[in-house]
């Protein structure tokens, strides 16, 4: 990530981030397979 002249992070930057660990945390409850679930998804 990286900042601006002020050190400060952008609000476009703070925005992706809320983005792609939306995307990730979605893919992780959906689509991942989990160990515990004998390497099923959590939909299956």
């Amino acid at each position: 990530m990286q900042r601006s002249c002020t050190g400060r992070i952008s609000v476009f930057e703070l925005l992706e981030v809320r983005i792609l660990t939306r995307e990730w945390i979605e893919e992780y409850n959906t689509k991942r397979p989990h160990e515990s679930l004998q390497n099923h998804t959590l939909e299956e």
